[in-house]
């Protein structure tokens, strides 16, 4: 299976996505909810995202929940997957 740019995905969907900066190698799809496009990104993977950015594992951890994860932008906020399962 090709996989393909987040930032093409939008003409598929027919909308506009929201793609939070910085965190595309967080990126694990989109997902129709209600009708609705939404992107959905790995917890884990934007935590290590601060860590790379030079926060310790703790830092990290507290940017993400207060920044990130608590973020709302109306009917197309992203979704944030644990996806630590086997």
């Amino acid at each position: 299976m090709n996989k393909f740019d987040i930032h093409e995905a939008s003409l598929w969907y027919g909308e506009e996505l929201y793609i939070l900066d910085g965190l595309d190698g967080a990126i694990l799809g989109v997902a129709m909810i209600e009708s609705i496009a939404k992107v959905c990104y790995s917890r884990d993977k934007v935590i290590e995202y601060f860590m790379e950015e030079g926060m310790s594992d703790e830092e990290a951890v507290e940017y993400a929940e207060f920044n990130v994860f608590s973020l709302y932008l109306g009917d197309k906020t992203p979704i944030f997957v644990d996806d630590f399962f086997k």
